[in-house]
C-alpha cells in the first residue's frame, strides 16, 4: 500500500512538473507573440536604382541649351542631359527621362515618381528642406531680354524693370520668378505686370509677338533663343550655381552622385560639355 501511494505521488509530481513546463513554454510563446516583429530593413533609393539598373530623372525639356527636344531625333538632349548621362555611366546604370513642367518637378521627387531632377535648377533656400543637392556643375547669370527693336535701354538695377512698367515674363517655380516677385513684395513692381509661364518657349514666343515686354531667364538660354529670335539683353545679374537634385535624406545616392561629379570635374568632362553647349 505504501509503495502504491509512493508511486502515485511520483506520477502526480511528474505530471505536475510536465504541466508546469508546458504552461511556462506556452506563456513564453504567447508573450513572444505579443512582441511586434522588427521592421523590415529599409532599402535605400540608391539600392533600388542599382537593382533596376536605371535612374529616373525628371526635367522640363523647354530650356535650351540645358534640356530640349532635338527636332531630328525627337529625344531630350542638352547640357544637363549629357552631364546626367556621364554621371550614370560612372555609376554603371542607364537613365530614363521624364519630361514635365518645371514647377511639378519637386513634388514628383518628393512623391517618389522620379529619382533625380536635372533642369538647370539653381541653389535656392526654399528648396533645401525639400531636396538634397549635388556638387554644383555651373554658375552663370540671370538676364532680362527684350525684343531686338525695343526702345528699352540697358540698366543695372533690377528695380528699373518695375519703374519702366515692363510686363515681364518668368517661368513658374524658378529663381527668376522669385526675383521678380520680390520686387512686387517690396512695392517696386506691379503684380499684374508679372506673367508666369509653364514653358519658356511659350514665354519667348509671347515676347517676340509683343504680348509681353521682357523676359527673365538664364543667360545661356537667352543666347540659345537669340540664335532664332531677335532679342537682346538689357539687364544682367549673378545667378546661383546649378546642381542636380535628389529626394531628401537619400545619403547613399547623394554620395554616389557627388563622387561621380568630382571625377567629371577633375578630368575636365563637365567643362568640355559646358563649352560644347554654350558655344565656348
Amino acid at each position: 500500500m505504501g509503495k502504491t501511494m509512493a508511486g502515485k505521488s511520483v506520477q502526480i509530481l511528474a505530471i505536475t512538473l510536465i504541466m508546469l513546463c508546458v504552461g511556462v513554454a506556452a506563456g513564453y510563446y504567447y508573450s513572444q507573440s505579443l512582441i511586434p516583429p522588427p521592421p523590415p530593413k529599409r532599402v535605400s533609393l540608391f539600392e533600388k536604382i542599382k537593382q533596376r539598373g536605371h535612374i529616373v530623372v525628371g526635367t522640363s525639356a523647354d530650356y535650351p541649351p540645358y534640356e530640349f527636344i532635338d527636332p531630328n531625333t525627337k529625344k531630350i538632349t542638352g547640357l544637363d542631359v549629357e552631364i546626367v548621362e556621364a554621371v550614370a555611366k560612372e555609376l554603371g546604370i542607364s537613365v530614363k527621362w521624364e519630361d514635365m513642367p518645371f514647377d511639378a518637378l519637386i513634388a514628383a521627387a518628393q512623391a517618389g515618381k522620379i529619382d533625380m531632377i536635372a533642369a538647370a535648377m539653381g541653389l535656392k533656400a526654399e528648396r533645401f528642406p525639400k531636396l538634397d543637392y549635388s556638387i554644383a556643375y555651373e554658375q552663370g547669370d540671370n538676364v532680362i531680354v527684350v525684343r531686338g527693336d525695343s526702345t528699352v535701354k540697358p540698366f543695372t538695377d533690377l528695380a528699373q524693370a518695375g519703374k519702366l512698367g515692363l510686363k515681364i515674363g518668368v517661368q513658374t517655380g524658378t529663381i527668376q520668378e522669385g526675383r521678380i516677385n520680390d520686387l512686387v513684395k517690396e512695392g517696386k513692381a506691379k503684380k499684374e505686370n508679372v506673367i508666369s509661364y509653364e514653358r519658356v518657349d511659350l514665354m519667348i514666343s509671347d515676347l517676340v509677338a509683343g504680348r509681353i515686354d521682357a523676359a527673365m531667364i538664364d543667360k545661356p538660354v537667352a543666347d540659345s533663343f537669340a540664335t532664332r529670335y531677335a532679342i537682346k539683353v538689357v539687364y544682367t545679374e549673378w545667378a546661383p550655381p546649378k546642381c542636380l537634385w535628389i529626394p531628401k535624406g537619400e545619403k547613399e545616392l547623394l554620395e554616389a552622385v557627388d563622387t561621380a561629379m568630382l571625377k567629371l570635374h577633375s578630368n575636365g568632362v563637365i567643362q568640355q560639355l559646358i563649352n560644347k553647349w554654350h558655344g565656348s
